[in-house]
């Protein structure tokens, strides 16, 4: 979520002079699928960012109804990527995947790139499936449990980076697990 939050604030940045009759908060949308498919077809970035956001706080309903998505070939037309700026046309299933994966992963700065994420496309259906029934901070927590063991493993390996990667997710195992206890 941090990931598409400043990406969002790096458009509005960037386009915010673009025309003074933008809607100042777009409606949201009736449902997650309304959210989904309006990201799918809108070509006005503010709309789909508006889309966007809903989708990412969405919850457990969100993720569900995003894997319907994640072999969906439409190129998003407005250009929105909660991964990088203008790089290549992206299509819904590969945001689908990625929102799946900033909503449930701990984000980690992009030096680890993609070393230790749990979910990917051959995985995230059964990762899901066996989980079925949690809530988003569960879902959460298993996650960076397991991107814990990835980096304890690397840095045991005598990977540089491994042990700031262990710091940044023990930190924020600590704080979901707080969340549980609240």
């Amino acid at each position: 979520m941090k990931t598409f939050c400043a990406l969002v604030a790096a458009i509005a940045t960037c386009l915010g002079c673009e025309s003074s009759d933008r809607k100042a908060d777009p409606q949201p949308y009736e449902d997650i699928e309304s959210a989904i498919e309006a990201l799918a077809t809108l070509d006005d970035i503010w709309e789909a960012s508006a889309a966007a956001k809903q989708i990412y706080s969405g919850g457990v309903p969100a993720i569900e109804a995003l894997r319907s998505y994640l072999d969906d070939d439409r190129v998003i037309p407005s250009g929105l990527c909660s991964r990088s700026f203008n790089s290549r046309e992206v299509t819904l299933g590969e945001q689908a995947m990625w929102t799946i994966q900033d909503m449930i992963e701990v984000d980690l700065p992009k030096v680890y790139d993609n070393s230790y994420y749990v979910l990917s496309n051959e995985n995230v259906e059964q990762w899901l499936d066996k989980r079925k029934g949690m809530t988003m901070t569960e879902l959460e927590i298993e996650a960076a449990t397991a991107q814990l063991n990835q980096a304890k493993q690397q840095m045991e390996a005598g990977d540089r980076y491994a042990n700031d990667a262990v710091r940044i997710i023990e930190d924020r195992l600590a704080e979901l697990k707080r969340m549980i206890k609240d």
